[in-house]
């Protein structure tokens, strides 16, 4: 796991003396602290000798992994296996799973791809982050027949996100009169209000108007 250097070397050492202790992990470990007669985490370590003295040197092969997703509330990530500290060389499995709305878009940190899952090795506390994008979506609205009436929208914007609330209100023109709505929405509610799940088409349907005349009798 480790070994660790003493500068100088001597059998014994005189009251005052000034020991150097620095410790070397092996492949696969790190340098954890010390313990017994010294504490903390101090590498190299200088210290006066001042009796009889035992230390130890401590090393780790356990590590962690950190996987947080960018921005917050786009989706989440899920790890296998799925552990608190990881030893030396394990193989993991990362997945980035996008919430509704928006698209992986790629890993950075201790390690960049675009892949999902994506397996890693662990060699060292490893910080991960995966990248998300927000989904954009059209709205098309048609009229028929097309000289039959318009269709205002608020917002009116070329793209909308995820769950973004959007207002259809049909107007007929002279002569027509608003009959519904087809495509993605249905029903014959105007103003209509829907919320973009994704790309959406719609129609709204007009009706001509027919007057009827009657012929206008005389009688004596």
């Amino acid at each position: 796991m480790g070994s660790v250097n003493v500068e100088p070397v001597q059998t014994t050492y005189h009251y005052g003396d000034v020991v150097t202790l620095t410790p070397t992990p092996t492949t696969g470990w790190t340098f954890s602290g010390w313990s017994g007669d010294a504490t903390g985490t101090a590498n190299p370590l200088t210290m006066n000798i001042q009796g009889n003295t035992n230390i130890t040197a401590n090393f780790s092969d356990q590590y962690t992994l950190s996987a947080i997703v960018d921005p917050l509330g786009s989706g989440t990530v899920t790890r296998n296996p799925s552990e608190a500290t990881y030893t030396y060389g394990t193989p993991v499995a990362l997945t980035a799973n996008p919430n509704p709305g928006w698209t992986f878009s790629g890993w950075n940190g201790d390690t960049t791809s675009i892949e999902s899952p994506m397996t890693i090795t662990i060699e060292a506390d490893t910080n991960v982050t995966a990248n998300f994008t927000q989904n954009e979506y059209t709205l098309t609205v048609l009229v028929n027949p097309e000289e039959s009436g318009t269709v205002a929208r608020s917002p009116d914007q070329t793209t909308y996100t995820y769950e973004t609330p959007v207002t259809l209100t049909a107007t007929a023109n002279s002569g027509w009169t608003f009959s519904g709505w087809s495509g993605d929405a249905t029903g014959t509610v105007n103003p209509l209000t829907m919320n973009i799940q994704g790309n959406t088409n719609i129609t709204a349907n007009f009706t001509r108007i027919y007057k009827l005349y009657l012929p206008l009798i005389l009688r004596n």
